[in-house]
């Protein structure tokens, strides 16, 4: 029973300290440095987004103009009649 029980002490004991060292190993860890270089790539890439989106929005605002101009455009054709009276 003695066996046991400094067993299972021990095998907690490591587990606490090898979580201890992997939580400390964590908070040194330091973040890679943003460089200028990609600040300036970033900004170059959501400047190339923000144009391409603003293009996708123009074409589609085009396209619907366009339909409803032709829609409006067939609207108003004049219906054909009849030159002689009676026969339509």
């Amino acid at each position: 029973m003695k066996k046991l029980l400094f067993t299972i002490i021990a095998f907690l004991g490591f587990t606490f300290l090898a979580k201890a060292q992997e939580e400390e190993d964590k908070t040194q860890r330091q973040p890679t440095p943003v460089t200028q270089a990609q600040v300036e790539k970033d900004e170059k890439m959501a400047k190339e987004e923000r144009e391409k989106h603003d293009k996708e929005k123009q074409a589609e605002a085009e396209k619907q103009r366009l339909k409803a101009e032709d829609k409006n455009a067939t609207k108003k054709k004049p219906k054909k009649t009849s030159t002689h009276p009676g026969k339509q």
